[in-house]
């Protein structure tokens, strides 16, 4: 396997533990989920079925424990939706500063379609508000609350994210050198 395709499979495997991670332990608090940053990222820096494979295999272990309804139907295809997204700025340079700030501006329009998308499946498939108009608006007004953490943590989150798995991605072929030297050496002392 070629050190490009072992950085893109390990960069894949952290993403999926992180958002696992995060996702099962953020439960309690509505709205605020790392699956945004995590799709933005695996678009922008894996591209290919990465794209959609990463935040979809999040949601759907997650989901196993956390449990959900026939909105599964919206939040995961929105959380598709955010990858391709990111893949839309996969060919930006990865400065670690200036990518990180268009992830987190693509966060904006990516939270805005989740709120947009999701609440229209809330409405659509529940009976919670008539299906009129003024119902829909009224889904719409009923979750603002939610929108509003869901823009502010997707801010903080998508930004410290970015940040730190482009640092990474950036400087791993120096951590793969240094490492495969560190494992020459203790071999070396090994077996003298």
């Amino acid at each position: 396997m070629k050190l490009f395709n072992k950085k893109k499979l390990i960069i894949a495997i952290i993403l999926v533990i992180v958002g696992i991670i995060y996702r099962l332990f953020l439960t309690d608090i509505p709205n605020v989920e790392p699956i945004t940053a995590i799709a933005l990222i695996a678009g922008s820096m894996l591209g290919g079925y990465y794209t959609f494979c990463i935040p979809l295999a999040i949601v759907v272990i997650t989901d196993m424990y956390i449990g959900n309804n026939i909105i599964f139907l919206y939040t995961w295809s929105a959380w598709a939706l955010m990858g391709w997204c990111g893949w839309l700025l996969r060919n930006r340079k990865k400065n670690i500063w200036k990518h990180s700030l268009e992830l987190t501006g693509m966060s904006l329009f990516s939270s805005t379609f989740f709120f947009l998308w999701t609440n229209f499946g809330v409405w659509q498939a529940w009976k919670l508000y008539p299906k009129t108009w003024p119902g829909l608006i009224s889904c719409y007004i009923a979750g603002l609350p939610f929108f509003r953490n869901n823009i502010l943590s997707n801010l903080m989150i998508v930004f410290i994210f970015s940040v730190i798995f482009l640092s990474v991605w950036n400087y791993f072929p120096f951590l793969i050198k240094n490492s495969l030297q560190l494992k020459e050496k203790i071999k070396i002392t090994l077996f003298k």
